[in-house]
């Protein structure tokens, strides 16, 4: 009779032992972690690189289109 009271907290600690060891065997690596991080850090260098550039190459074209559109002709005008 004791054991038919003792047999579920037996089975829910053999259960808690086996989650245990389920999430041991099964979480990420800690050098998967790290080269995931890695990866994101990457992704958000390149991102802001790339918006950097596409910025510096508007303010680029803006210069020389501002300074085209005023330069002067072959006779010494300025065309407007």
């Amino acid at each position: 009779m004791i054991f038919f009271f003792a047999a579920p907290w037996a089975v829910r600690a053999v259960v808690h032992l086996d989650r245990l060891v389920l999430r041991v065997l099964l979480a990420p690596d800690p050098v998967t972690v790290r080269l995931h991080s890695l990866e994101q850090a990457r992704a958000q260098t390149v991102d802001s690189s790339a918006a950097t550039l596409r910025r510096a190459w508007i303010a680029w074209r803006k210069l020389t289109t501002s300074a085209s559109s005023i330069a002067p002709t072959r006779n010494g005008t300025t065309t407007p």
